[in-house]
């Protein structure tokens, strides 16, 4: 078994990346398809989830 620990760096370099990819998403994404928009694409989201989820079975 392997354990690994982020650096000082590593975790600021994670931090930075996870933050610019929220963003991203918010700006090109989530603010194009309002709240509704927002709401039909999870609903559709949990319908193929759970297909999926069926077909695992």
């Amino acid at each position: 078994m392997t354990y690994l620990e982020l650096t000082t760096g590593g975790k600021d370099t994670a931090q930075a990346i996870s933050l610019a990819a929220t963003e991203i998403l918010r700006s090109r994404m989530l603010t194009p398809l309002g709240h509704h928009g927002f709401r039909v694409l999870t609903e559709a989201m949990r319908e193929v989830r759970d297909v999926n989820q069926g077909s695992a079975e």
